[in-house]
């Protein structure tokens, strides 16, 4: 199955630093060099698929552009939110 971006969550956090939690389903612990980027720009310190679906970002101490994120992986494909109701992403 190909990953696909669902939702993350929390939507808002702490300027000094954040765990996010990405739904990604098709995402396995055997997808390493996963990022998370917003505007173009990655948002996180480190990355780590936690479970089946479950992709874990620790923030980047910085403010972060309200642009929508991105899931990119090792190999630059780039994974949009495919939720209808964008402001999950």
């Amino acid at each position: 199955m190909t990953p696909q971006f669902v939702s993350v969550a929390p939507l808002s956090g702490s300027v000094g630093g954040t765990t996010i939690r990405v739904n990604m389903p098709g995402a396995t612990t055997a997808n390493q060099g996963l990022d998370i980027k917003a505007g173009g720009a990655s948002i996180c310190e480190a990355v780590r698929v936690v479970e089946y679906a479950i992709v874990e970002c620790d923030t980047l101490a910085q403010e972060i552009s309200s642009s929508a994120l991105q899931v990119v992986d090792s190999a630059g494909t780039t994974y949009d939110c495919v939720n209808s109701d964008t402001s999950q992403c």
